[in-house]
């Protein structure tokens, strides 16, 4: 069993991607833009980073733009996201095992929104959070920081994500990854591949 299991949170742990993406072409349709949803799910996981570039370079938007319509998709996206199926169950048997969840997400202190309102936080010992200012993934430092401070065996310890910068984060801080629930399996560097939460709770619990 790994007993230390750590999560990223957007489209890993709760399924935010959704009223994020709906807020995002409501509101280019607005402005007369027209894109296509899945390309733009598509550039979101990915990352923030992708997506901003791709309508700045495309459409001219500007940050200031970008910040106008964060108070929207912030509110909603609290109201409208919740833990994927299984997920809640596979925490609370994780911690009912002996082991510990922890996240490593870019996301910030409105994390702990989300686990309040599902009743959620008790099941996690420790979580590096934006504001703590390391680099991003798929750079090792928040996690090699987040195992010394909790005296992690990097051997028992294994990072969870929906994307490639989330595994080939674990991959570089040396830990096992599992790329799940992603839109693309393929070139990855992942130790292990999960489409579901049972196929997840297996590799886990092994």
């Amino acid at each position: 069993m790994y007993r230390s299991v750590i999560w990223d949170f957007d489209g890993t742990l709760f399924d935010t991607y959704p009223s994020i993406i709906s807020v995002y072409m409501e509101e280019l349709e607005k402005k007369g833009i027209k894109e296509d949803r899945d390309h733009v799910e598509f550039l979101f996981r990915t990352s923030f980073g992708h997506i901003w570039g791709y309508l700045t370079d495309t459409y001219g938007l500007t940050k200031e733009y970008y910040d106008s319509i964060e108070p929207i998709w912030r509110k909603k996206e609290i109201e409208m996201s919740y833990p994927f199926p299984g997920i809640r169950e596979l925490l609370t048997d994780i911690v009912n095992n002996g082991g510990k969840n922890y996240i490593y997400t870019h996301r910030n202190n409105t994390t702990l929104l989300f686990l309040e309102k599902e009743e959620m936080t008790h099941l996690f010992s420790d979580m590096v959070l934006s504001e703590e200012g390391f680099p991003a993934k798929p750079a090792p430092d928040a996690l090699n920081a987040l195992m010394k401070r909790n005296s992690i065996n990097p051997k028992e310890a294994i990072m969870i994500g929906d994307r490639e910068i989330d595994v080939r984060s674990g991959f570089n801080a040396n830990i096992a990854s599992c790329l799940f629930l992603a839109m693309d399996y393929s070139n990855t560097c992942a130790s292990f591949i999960a489409k579901n939460a049972d196929e997840l709770r297996k590799i886990i619990m092994q």
